[in-house]
């Protein structure tokens, strides 16, 4: 899989920073293993991800609830999150109020499906070049900036919250973070970094999973934490802890976390060019002896398709619980969405690890697919509280296909690639994810008076379509005699 002469650290955009030739070994010498860089603390890399994922996250339902509680506002409803009365969402038999309520849910869903199409959409141009300020410079700077542009955004989200200014100057901060990278551009210099200080195979793909699931557990901690804070103390503080708790993590990430990747001065650099920006895709239509394209393009499908599903609902899940029939309260919201997330992850990375020996990858892909397409039926159908709880145990294993597909496409790239790979599918995801939330905003925005779970049925469908993908890629593995998916790169003449 790996040149011998190749350089001990992946480039993110896959493209060598030495412009000078390396002598060629002898055909009999064996290639010297990979010096992997030695971390301060075996685990410095996920612990520093967390807090920002908190940081990050926290800003999530404080954004959600300061937007419909100032909708609710513009309709003569004062501090609704916040209210302990009998809400307008009580009023079921009241047609005037069911009126007022269904207008909120639709503003309130437009307002948040552009502020997330907007963060998503303007990074992915920008995870590009972060990738070639990775290579360059190191990935401390990338992700350096990336905690900056979330520092930026919760600056200006303070400022609007004090002013009580218009919800649209929330956008400035959207685009601020969406310019540095936004939180894919995290999760890709995370990803690659394990990949710098860690061997290819069950090893990494454990150590992605517990990255996910320990950033999983500081979301849940961030939602749980963010509901309760919300209820006594309004937007205004959390956000102020938020801000100075990213500004600590800047800190932690100048003086503690080592560089994986150093930058070299006395080797030439070439500099970033389209043909940098095309090497993140090359793996999916360049021909290589065993053919690793077709099956990478289509794991990179069920990838991105699950991204869409998992992360894109996020906006319309929690104005379907703030509706009728349910009227849930914030607090409600967060406390079970954190233990939704922690107990997700929590038996998720137990069933990975005790099942992975004796089941393969794509079999786990299988399942986790099905899992998360059938827990949308009750999702969808949902008119008491029990129905939700059975969505939430349901889906609980669908968390693993991200995880696990990317473990499975960082298997089928050399070193060299996996920065390239990282860097394509962080920028796939905030395309992907951009377009989720226009797409679910919409159809819940649209159907909310009549069906609101219709969207719910729409991501199923798309669950469905990874699951038929899944089990043609497992036939494929089939028909190759069972092999690992582990591809040379050799390109075919």
């Amino acid at each position: 899989m790996t040149s011998e002469g190749s350089s001990d650290y992946a480039p993110l955009l896959g493209e060598d920073l030495v412009d000078l030739p390396s002598p060629s070994p002898s055909p009999s010498a064996e290639a010297p293993p990979i010096a992997r860089p030695q971390l301060v603390c075996t685990y410095i890399i996920e612990i520093t991800l967390s807090m920002y994922m908190v940081s990050s996250v926290l800003t999530i339902p404080i954004n959600q609830f300061y937007v419909y509680n100032e909708v609710a506002k513009s309709y003569g409803i004062p501090n609704y999150i916040q209210n302990k009365d009998a809400s307008i969402c009580d009023k079921k038999n009241d047609s005037e109020a069911a009126d007022v309520f269904n207008n909120i849910q639709k503003e309130a869903s437009e307002q948040l499906m552009y502020m997330s199409f907007l963060s998503s959409f303007t990074a992915v141009i920008p995870t590009f070049f972060l990738g070639y300020i990775s290579d360059r410079f190191g990935r401390k700077v990338s992700f350096l900036i990336t905690l900056i542009g979330l520092f930026l955004h919760q600056l200006v989200y303070i400022i609007v919250f004090y002013l009580e200014a218009p919800l649209p100057y929330l956008c400035i901060g959207c685009a601020l973070e969406g310019v540095t990278g936004y939180i894919s551009c995290a999760l890709m210099t995370a990803f690659i970094m394990l990949a710098d200080v860690t061997s290819p195979g069950k090893q990494r793909g454990f150590r992605i999973a517990l990255m996910e699931g320990s950033l999983a557990s500081s979301a849940a901690l961030a939602v749980m934490g963010g509901g309760f804070w919300i209820k006594y103390s309004g937007f205004l503080i959390p956000m102020l802890c938020s801000t100075a708790l990213c500004a600590v993590t800047i800190l932690v990430w100048l003086v503690v976390v080592p560089e994986t990747r150093p930058f070299r001065e006395n080797h030439s650099h070439r500099g970033m060019s389209l043909n940098s920006i095309k090497r993140c895709f090359v793996f999916y239509y360049e021909k290589t002896s065993q053919n690793r394209r077709g099956k990478m393009s289509v794991v990179l499908v069920i990838l991105l398709t699950a991204a869409t599903c998992l992360v894109s609902k996020s906006n319309v899940v929690t104005l379907f619980l703030l509706g009728q029939p349910f009227c849930w309260s914030e607090v409600h919201i967060s406390v079970v969405s954190s233990l939704q997330i922690l107990i997700n992850w929590i038996a998720g990375i137990t069933f990975l690890r005790l099942i992975q020996r004796v089941m393969q990858d794509v079999s786990l892909l299988s399942f986790g697919c099905f899992m998360g397409m059938v827990a949308m039926i009750p999702l969808a159908l949902a008119q008491q509280n029990w129905m939700i709880y059975l969505y939430m145990v349901i889906g609980t294993f669908s968390v693993l296909v991200l995880p696990i597909s990317r473990s499975i496409l960082s298997k089928m790239v050399s070193p060299e690639e996996q920065g390239a790979l990282f860097a394509g599918i962080a920028a796939m995801e905030h395309l992907v994810s951009g377009c989720g939330v226009l797409l679910f905003g919409e159809i819940y925005k649209d159907t909310v008076t009549f069906f609101p779970g219709l969207v719910f049925f729409v991501i199923a469908g798309l669950i469905l379509l990874s699951l038929i993908l899944s089990g043609l890629l497992h036939v494929w593995i089939k028909r190759g005699h069972g092999k690992e998916l582990e591809i040379s790169v050799v390109k075919e003449s």
